[in-house]
């Protein structure tokens, strides 16, 4: 006798007594399934676009592992599992920012500008810092917010403001570095701040590193091999941070790793010595514009892999120094400077191929000795 099966009289099956071939399912119904990694043969980018934050990315070529940290259309963040390298950090396709500085009547300033990336256009005013401060030099950036460490009112102090991208508000105070810190450079990996080096007597090759997600004093990070790289450039790679130049006119290059507390290692040397240089990068090279040796406009690019001599990229539209640089993921930005001639110009040049700096607009004051940050 056979008995037709019907959601009625079915209560269990076995499996090891199905035989013949299935009919098409439907899946639509199915719940509790897993869903697996991305993966892909290369490494995620910041336009990886992932369901939320926690998701995994497999290099299928590599075989390394990402996670998303930040789960933004465009601009995720990637961070590699365990012992791999090669974070992917944020896009920095949005906008620059010039916070602080020493102003044209001769007095600090706590403005902080803002200008969009892309299309020329003026800069506008993005709120304040907690105080007027100048020689802050180069900020740090995470992804939400900009952080301006050290400086001077004068006197010189240890402070850290944190500023949101978001909204046009004042700073907040943040914690604070291990030392007052004059000119001091700065980098930044996905999660942390550092502070490399700063002014004074001898000078100072200490470098101070603070969480982005909390309000706490820094720690000491190693140190760098020299001690004159105040009003230095500094730089970004996903794993290293770089400082350029420094002094009167230096032409070393350090490279520190975020991943450890110890001393930083040579990393070549510029191709001209300069003190008081923007510093700017892409994904792959540090860029270092303009300084004084005397007075340049000179643009210098290093790559990030290789301990090697740094290489003309063209110049700026102008001989400068104590300007701070912000970076986009295709074009480094040189904002303000001069000293004590001071200007608000707002230039930019390609990192794609060597060429000359063009006016991208203007600050709203005239200013120098101000941090850069970039969204």
């Amino acid at each position: 006798m056979t008995i037709k099966a019907t959601t009625e009289n079915v209560t269990s099956l076995v499996a090891t007594k199905l035989t013949g071939a299935f009919p098409v399912l439907d899946a639509s119904a199915l719940t509790g399934i897993s869903v697996g990694p991305q993966s892909g043969a290369s490494d995620p980018t910041v336009s990886t676009n992932p369901s939320g934050v926690g998701i995994v990315y497999q290099n299928t070529t590599s075989g390394e592992t990402f996670i998303c940290t930040v789960a933004t259309a465009g601009a995720n963040v990637w961070t590699n599992v365990g012992d791999g390298s090669g974070n992917i950090q944020q896009a920095r396709t949005i906008a620059g920012y010039a916070s602080g500085g020493h102003a044209n009547a001769g007095s600090n300033t706590s403005i902080i500008n803002r200008y969009t990336f892309g299309s020329n256009n003026n800069a506008t005013t993005h709120g304040d810092l907690t105080a007027g401060k100048q020689l802050a030099e180069s900020g740090t950036s995470s992804t939400t917010h900009g952080y301006s460490h050290g400086g001077a009112t004068p006197p010189a102090i240890n402070n850290i403001d944190k500023f949101a991208f978001a909204s046009n508000v004042t700073a907040t105070s943040h914690g604070v570095l291990s030392r007052t810190a004059v000119a001091s450079a700065g980098a930044y990996s996905s999660t942390h701040g550092f502070a490399m080096s700063s002014d004074g007597p001898g000078g100072s090759t200490a470098i101070d590193k603070f969480a982005f997600a909390s309000n706490t004093t820094a720690a000491s990070h190693g140190v760098l091999t020299a001690s004159n790289f105040a009003y230095a450039a500094g730089h970004s790679s996903s794993t290293h941070g770089f400082i350029s130049g420094g002094g009167s006119s230096a032409n070393h290059i350090n490279k520190l790793a975020f991943a450890s507390n110890t001393t930083a290692d040579d990393h070549g040397d510029l191709e001209t010595g300069v003190g008081q240089n923007g510093g700017t990068m892409s994904t792959t090279d540090g860029y270092s514009s303009g300084g004084t040796s005397p007075m340049v406009n000179k643009i210098q690019k290093f790559a990030f892999s290789s301990n090697v001599t740094a290489a003309d990229h063209g110049n700026l539209t102008r001989d400068i120094r104590l300007s701070c640089g912000q970076s986009s993921t295709t074009h480094g930005y040189n904002t303000g400077g001069g000293e004590p001639a001071r200007t608000n110009v707002i230039e930019k040049f390609t990192f794609g191929s060597a060429s000359n700096a063009t006016d991208h607009g203007d600050l709203t004051l005239v200013v120098s000795y101000q941090a850069g940050h970039e969204q």
